[in-house]
């Protein structure tokens, strides 16, 4: 009944909107119909949503909301809570027709994922990454104190061992390969400026004050098939997922030989 009534009212909208709006409000029906020729193949197929899969929907999504933000929204977005729970019951009902239809039917094909491969190559890029020790302190004077350890010839991870704070975020034991565009800014810039085998100046962070030594640099390279794979089957997945929905829905619309009303063409 809901939808119903949000399509009556998008087919005065459109009536009475402007060229620009008129598109955007044909797209928004047009939405709306697919919705409601989804739901009836999935009545036809004989889908349902079970009270426990509803209720178990309906706690996850109240555990997005803080507090009594979710309770506010539901005020704001339905007029009653029987209106959202039907939504959501909708919602499951589409999902599951899309598993059924759409999703069971795809089927792997190496041969896709080769081609998406060789399309794709110059993009399939394994990023630079650095592995490094570092000392972090509270104190920019401890820092200074343990860089001239350093430089005057004492081992780093002694020294670190001596002044790491327990609690220091970017503890690293050992010393993993990161990728420095992951690293907060002040850090990547110090990280990737200091030579190999070298000790940064001190570097203030939200972590404290830091220097870092620079232990092994991987160059980037182009990744190769068997690294690119998975990625390539998640690209692969989404697009015959667009695709095989896009067929669906259009042999739905030709079988329900839906009309369009004059003044919405």
């Amino acid at each position: 009944m809901e939808q119903l009534r949000r399509a009556a009212q998008l087919t005065t909208l459109i009536r009475e909107a402007t060229p620009e709006e008129r598109e955007v409000l044909k797209s928004v029906l047009h939405q709306l119909v697919r919705e409601e020729l989804i739901l009836e193949e999935a009545e036809r197929l004989g889908l349902s949503v079970t009270e426990a899969e509803l209720a178990q929907r309906m706690d996850e999504i109240r555990a997005d909301y803080p507090d009594q933000t979710f309770e506010d929204t539901l005020v704001k977005d339905f007029q009653l809570k029987d209106e959202w729970k039907a939504q959501v019951r909708r919602t499951l009902l589409i999902e599951k027709a899309f598993q059924l239809e759409v999703k069971n039917r795809i089927r792997p094909d190496p041969n896709a994922l080769e081609a998406l491969y060789e399309t794709h190559r110059a993009e399939l890029v394994k990023p630079m990454a650095v592995r490094f020790l570092h000392i972090t302190t509270d104190a920019r004077a401890k820092t200074e104190k343990a860089r001239q350890r350093v430089l005057s010839g004492e081992d780093f991870e002694r020294v670190a061992r001596d002044n790491q704070a327990p609690e220091a975020a970017l503890l690293q034991e050992p010393a993993e390969w990161i990728d420095p565009r992951y690293l907060p800014d002040k850090v990547r810039k110090a990280v990737e400026a200091t030579p190999l085998g070298r000790v940064s100046p001190v570097v203030e962070s939200e972590y404290g004050y830091s220097i870092f030594k620079v232990l092994e640099v991987r160059p980037a390279r182009p990744m190769t098939l068997e690294e690119a794979a998975a990625h390539l089957r998640r690209q692969y997945q989404a697009l015959m997922e667009t695709k095989l929905l896009e067929e669906w829905l259009t042999r739905l619309e030709k079988k329900a030989k839906i009309r369009i009303q004059p003044g919405l063409s």
